[in-house]
């Protein structure tokens, strides 16, 4: 990764069947695929389900499938850097939470020596972008992260860890498969 990719800020952003946003990341990862020996029997399967979410219409406000983009200095999508399915509100719990069931990276990264660097960056992004969710269009007081193998949980715990020490109204604790991230004092 290279100074400028340090400095952009990636974003998680709902894909639509008005937004083409599936169409751009499909693009991109079917050639990063082409390029190289990422296991595409996982992909497949995981791409499809991702789709037909993406094309329902209207999109269901309760879930959707959201990419982490990388957008240059005029809004175009540079890279796509992971996708993450998220619902909101279920099951019902006493406090609305969002939830990300599932994530998924860019074929690239399979490829790459020292994953260090783009898996925390990665793994930050999600949290703090679907943070930005839970304080707009998924108003919730708790984010739930599903914590899919150990890499997910390494990355996530060392998200949340930064996030606590840096703002006192973050708390996180891991039960099971899922990180839990709440936030006192919103209003849901």
């Amino acid at each position: 990764m290279n100074a400028a990719q340090r400095r952009r800020k990636l974003k998680l952003v709902r894909v639509t069947a008005e937004n083409g946003l599936f169409a751009i990341l499909k693009r991109q990862w079917d050639q990063e695929l082409s390029d190289g020996d990422a296991p595409v029997e996982y992909y497949e399967p995981m791409m499809a389900h991702a789709e037909r979410i993406s094309n329902e219409h209207p999109p269901d406000t309760r879930y959707g499938i959201f990419v982490l983009v990388e957008n240059d200095d005029k809004g175009q999508i540079l890279s796509c850097h992971g996708m993450v399915h998220i619902n909101h509100a279920w099951p019902k719990s006493k406090d609305a939470t969002l939830r990300l069931v599932w994530n998924l990276i860019s074929p690239r990264y399979q490829y790459l020596q020292d994953l260090t660097e783009d898996l925390a960056r990665i793994m930050t992004g999600f949290i703090t972008e679907s943070l930005v969710l839970c304080g707009t269009d998924m108003p919730s007081r708790e984010l739930k992260v599903y914590l899919g193998n150990a890499i997910d949980r390494e990355y996530a715990i060392v998200a949340a860890s930064f996030l606590e020490s840096t703002d006192s109204a973050i708390s996180f604790s891991v039960r099971g498969s899922w990180l839990h991230i709440k936030m006192e004092g919103r209003d849901d």
